[in-house]
């Protein structure tokens, strides 16, 4: 298989790289193994790193992901996916269609041009929690 995936225990956030060519096998391969670390680890941030993708898969099968294999799986819906644009422009516009695919059924995907956008995004929904203080700065209750 042309991809790798891991649990960045810095980041705290999943990663899919993908390396070489990938078929539609390949596909619904890394998407059962990543929905299965997402559960084993409880973690809702994915970062699917796409640079050097070359797709071999149609965009039907694309279109499969979010619409039934996602479903199939029962993927979390409060999962966020940083996804890295390709740098082949047929590539790069079915990753444009992946992510109108996911959005469109309610899963939340955002593609970028670079990682260090990406990796923002996808931390800034942990900055946010740890910045939010219910009871303002002093951390006291109100009253």
């Amino acid at each position: 298989m042309a991809s790798t995936l891991e649990f960045n225990n810095k980041l705290n956030i999943i990663e899919i790289v993908f390396t070489e060519r990938v078929s539609a096998v390949d596909l619904a391969t890394i998407t059962t193994k990543s929905i299965a670390l997402v559960k084993e680890k409880s973690i809702f941030d994915v970062l699917i790193d796409a640079k050097e993708l070359k797709l071999d898969a149609t965009l039907v099968d694309i279109y499969n992901l979010p619409d039934k294999q996602y479903v199939d799986e029962n993927l979390d819906h409060r999962i966020r996916m940083a996804l890295i644009e390709p740098k082949l422009s047929k590539e790069k516009e079915a990753a444009q269609f992946y992510e109108n695919a996911c959005v469109n059924r309610g899963w939340l995907v955002k593609t970028f041009s670079d990682r260090d956008d990406a990796t923002k995004w996808l931390l800034s929904r942990v900055a946010s929690k740890k910045s939010f203080n219910p009871h303002g700065a002093n951390n006291a209750p109100p009253g």
